[in-house]
């Protein structure tokens, strides 16, 4: 089995970024404290249905088949 070692440079690359994007200041101060409360908040959410967050598909009119 060989090894590429340019298969690793995506892998670099994303570390890379993520330790940028630690050091940057991506929120305001309002949104810091509003993001904390949301922290702070008990984790007893039901899980979200993504059919229910999803645009309902059009149906096919009746005598039309979408499968031909």
């Amino acid at each position: 089995m060989s090894f590429n070692l340019f298969q690793l440079v995506p892998a670099v690359y994303r570390l890379q970024d993520a330790q940028i994007a630690q050091s940057m200041q991506l929120l305001t101060a309002a949104e810091q404290t509003a993001l904390s409360g949301l922290q702070a908040l008990p984790h007893h959410f039901q899980p979200i249905n993504r059919r229910s967050l999803m645009p309902s598909q059009p149906k096919p009119a009746a005598g039309h088949s979408s499968l031909c």
